[in-house]
């Protein structure tokens, strides 16, 4: 099933600084990949990573590609929070994209 991530780079969890709170979160996700057998794809192949960081831009491929994929998968209700009250519109957007919206945190 194909599907993609989201890690926000700025979000601090535990008491981690970010490099750290974002090491948390990928490596959460990927075993969440890895358990359920999901295969990530890459809608850019510019991308330095194999996950977003930046919801705008996900949209933009999204809508560059017009494709429907199983789920989007993140850390944590938090993480996609301000976004979500910042710019529902374009959440309910990135949804119709999905066939799940998925949090994944341990």
């Amino acid at each position: 099933m194909k599907s993609l991530y989201y890690i926000n780079e700025r979000m601090m969890i535990q008491g981690l600084d970010k490099k750290e709170s974002t090491l948390a979160q990928v490596n959460s996700l990927r075993s969440y990949i890895a358990e359920n057998s999901l295969q990530t794809i890459k809608l850019n192949p510019h991308q330095i990573n194999d996950y977003y960081t930046i919801l705008h831009a996900l949209l933009f491929d999204l809508e560059k590609t017009g494709t429907r994929y199983e789920y989007f998968l993140y850390y944590s209700d938090e993480a996609v929070a301000k976004f979500i009250h910042l710019y529902p519109e374009r959440w309910e957007q990135i949804g119709l994209y999905f066939n799940e919206l998925k949090c994944c945190s341990h």
